[in-house]
């Protein structure tokens, strides 16, 4: 229940990021969904494409000439209205991808070397039968590992940066917690063993 409950929470929270990035006039300015559809038509008759983001193709286009509609996407001098499958000569728009990959490879290695430390003190105290257990289940995290960043990079590079932000915050604050825990964990032991 508490691995499951943590993915669960976690997963509502992306989908709730990504609709207040997808859609941010209407969950953040609260915008009359009339002016969305007005705009929206607009854009479509000027442009001729349907946007899979319209609410930030009208931020980007129309917020100069329509205080409603303006909210300032603006974090650190990146903006995160950017897609970077849109804007791709903009290297701006790689930089929080970018950090996502290394952040997750970071936190995979001290995944991996708290998993394969937690294992061989297990495996000292187990017998075969439960050794190949602990394997198989080890196998399927370090899958998941390397599955759930690579689906989170090939996400970041069609959406709005806002949630490739929210992953790499959650990386960081992964790796902050894990390093605090394994420090608390050591001197524990540490203490227990003298």
């Amino acid at each position: 229940m508490a691995g499951c409950f943590s993915a669960i929470l976690q997963i509502i929270l992306l989908f709730a990021v990504f609709y207040l990035v997808r859609c941010p006039l209407t969950y953040m300015k609260k915008v009359d969904p009339q002016v969305i559809t007005d705009y929206t038509t607009q854009i479509r008759e000027e442009t001729g494409a349907n946007d899979a983001y319209p609410e930030i193709s009208i931020i980007r286009e129309k917020s100069a000439e329509d205080e409603r509609v303006y909210i300032n996407m603006e974090f650190l001098g990146l903006d995160l209205s950017s897609i970077p499958s849109k804007d791709f000569k903009d290297w701006k728009t790689y930089v929080i991808p970018v950090l996502y990959v290394i952040s997750s490879f970071v936190s995979m290695k001290i995944t991996t070397t708290m998993q394969k430390k937690d294992k061989k003190e297990k495996k000292d105290n187990l017998e075969e039968k439960e050794e190949e257990e602990i394997d198989v289940m080890a196998q399927t995290n370090r899958n998941m590992t390397y599955m759930m960043p690579i689906i989170a990079i090939s996400i970041s590079l069609v959406a709005p940066l806002g949630l490739a932000l929210y992953w790499l915050t959650n990386n960081i604050l992964m790796i902050v917690e894990r390093l605090i825990l394994n420090r608390v964990f050591e001197d524990r032991e540490e203490l227990i063993n003298e």
